[in-house]
């Protein structure tokens, strides 16, 4: 992890750990940390978001990406007991306020570094960039069917399920760069996904931003 930190800091302008305010288990907020894999940009930590803003993602960034090496300092947060390994991805406040009832049930749960979602939506920035609106996109199709995710971990959540998560996890990491080396143009969106975790009538309701 040392090394990790002294190649972003020598790469790209900024300090190694990326750190943003996300909401928890119960509502709480929490710092979480993350190697940094974009150039700064002031307001990042307060959860300012641009979903598909690709152009700010630094060479190493894209790497510790593709690895899933930019959630090391996430086990940091593991230990303080403020997430667990396998969990609900936490978000910004800025989407937890999208969908506020789905959210207070995925609290339920203490969020995790990684989880079903996570698998899912492993191409999440190249869905992004390919739409015109990117903002509205991750607001009304992606968000949404994390959501889904989200509901159902919490209903199931088992320690055989959460295993299972971390090795599928190390699978789609696997499968991840494989593709960059064989530059297949796989993608992964919502449109793969069962039509039970993907059919409008699993939908969480519309949203409360206009």
């Amino acid at each position: 992890m040392l090394l990790l930190g002294f190649v972003i800091c020598k790469t790209s302008t900024g300090t190694a750990l990326f750190r943003q305010t996300r909401i928890g288990q119960d509502g709480r907020h929490f710092t979480l940390l993350k190697f940094r894999t974009m150039t700064v940009l002031d307001g990042t930590e307060t959860g300012l978001f641009q979903p598909g803003e690709t152009d700010r993602i630094t060479p190493i960034g894209k790497l510790l990406r593709i690895t899933k090496l930019d959630e090391l300092p996430g086990l940091w947060n593991v230990l303080t007991g403020e997430m667990s390994l396998v969990g609900p991805r936490p978000e910004v406040p800025e989407w937890v306020e999208v969908y506020p009832d789905q959210w207070a049930l995925a609290h339920l749960a203490k969020p995790g570094v990684t989880d079903q979602a996570s698998i899912a939506f492993r191409n999440e920035q190249e869905l992004l960039e390919a739409c015109d609106d990117p903002h509205d996109c991750y607001r009304r199709e992606i968000l949404p069917h994390k959501l889904i995710f989200c509901r159902e971990y919490v209903s199931n959540a088992s320690p055989w399920g959460d295993l299972k998560i971390l090795l599928l996890t190390m699978a789609a990491v696997l499968q991840s760069c494989l593709r960059r080396v064989g530059n297949t143009g796989e993608h992964t969106c919502c449109l793969h996904l069962p039509d039970d975790e993907c059919g409008e009538s699993s939908i969480p309701p519309e949203d409360n931003t206009p």
